[in-house]
């Protein structure tokens, strides 16, 4: 196993469960719904796995290898996967495996994309929006099989657009934030930055929170025309996005390390800084009993820090070429996926 259970213990962990994929496929991309754990192997094979026990339930084809799989949303009520490819839509039934039309009598389950994906997307009713490879955000009726409406935001869109109640957010290579209605498609408001963008923004229910090679960590007003509400000036381009957990803003700062941010303070225009933890040169995965599990990409290991003042409690190297992972689902699952084509499962021991 990559992590044993005594070195899951030691970071408060505990493996549920480990499965193998044929090393020669690997694992391009994992996604964990609250209906399972799905995996794409390298041949563009999809399996479905139970989330608590690991048990593949089926294994199904949904692209050939010239083909990108950019994404995968389970739509609960009609037990129907979407997958969004480059080029198409491939609906398929998430009990069986076997592609499937969205509708009674639809006679495809494969739609053709009017504006070619370049990003994943999010699901809002019957739409998937995503971000197109023209520089719009574009939304499909994965149900209808047509496209209802673009709008451009920029000349190249690199990270996904995120849903926040009914509001999309969409971030550009070309440097803007827009705001966008999920219903219409209407643009709400769009703030410039200095530079450009490569990290998806982050959303509560009012603000959001963006990452910008202009070296700012930003919070604007979701509901105030994107007004900055603070703004903090860092030592480095930020490529990665923050996390926010509770009411604490976390940001890898290269050069700096990880540091935490009062996420709402008041009255302060440059923002409030908590700590910077130098040693951390990863990103925030979850927090659980009163401590952090942060992931660090460059050496390869996972490491417990302390919420309150950034200090490494636990670290474990895991090996080469190992990849981590926890679900936008449950906060609480980290998977640990292996050059070898094997994936393990861990919770929160308690």
């Amino acid at each position: 196993m990559m992590v044993g259970p005594v070195a899951a213990r030691s970071l408060g962990l505990h493996p549920t469960w480990s499965v193998s994929f044929a090393p020669d496929d690997g694992v391009k991309q994992l996604w964990a719904t609250d209906g399972g754990v799905f995996v794409l192997d390298g041949r563009n094979e999809l399996s479905m796995l139970e989330t608590d026990t690991g048990l593949r339930q089926w294994r199904a084809f949904v692209a050939d290898s010239t083909h990108r799989v950019l994404d995968l949303h389970l739509i609960a009520p009609l037990g129907l996967l979407v997958v969004l490819r480059a080029d198409a839509i491939v609906t398929i039934d998430v009990t069986t495996g076997f592609p499937k039309g969205p509708l009674k009598g639809a006679v495809s389950s494969i739609q053709r994309l009017q504006w070619l994906a370049r990003t994943g997307g999010v699901i809002y009713l019957d739409q998937i929006i995503y971000g197109g490879l023209g520089g719009e955000i574009a939304w499909q009726s994965w149900n209808r099989g047509i496209s209802t409406r673009a709008h451009r935001v920029g000349r190249r869109i690199a990270v996904a657009p995120v849903l926040t109640g009914t509001t999309v957010i969409a971030a550009s290579r070309s440097g803007h934030v827009s705001a966008l209605d999920a219903e219409t498609g209407a643009l709400l408001w769009t703030r410039p930055l200095l530079d450009t963008l490569e990290a998806a923004p982050v959303c509560s229910n009012d603000y959001v929170y963006v990452s910008g090679m202009d070296q700012h960590l930003r919070c604007l007003g979701l509901a105030d025309n994107g007004r900055a509400l603070w703004t903090a000036l860092m030592k480095a381009p930020l490529r990665s996005s923050a996390t926010l957990i509770g009411d604490i803003i976390y940001q890898q700062v290269p050069g700096t390390g990880l540091t935490a941010w009062a996420a709402t303070p008041p009255n302060a225009l440059d923002g409030v800084q908590h700590w910077t933890a130098t040693d951390i040169t990863g990103d925030v995965l979850i927090r659980y009993d009163n401590k952090l599990l942060t992931w660090q990409a460059n050496d390869g290991s996972l490491a417990v820090i302390s919420p309150s003042s950034g200090s490494i409690e636990v670290k474990l190297d895991l090996p080469s070429g190992t990849r981590v992972q926890t679900s936008s689902i449950d906060r609480g699952r980290v998977f640990v996926i292996g050059e070898n084509g094997r994936i393990e499962s861990l919770i929160p021991a308690g």
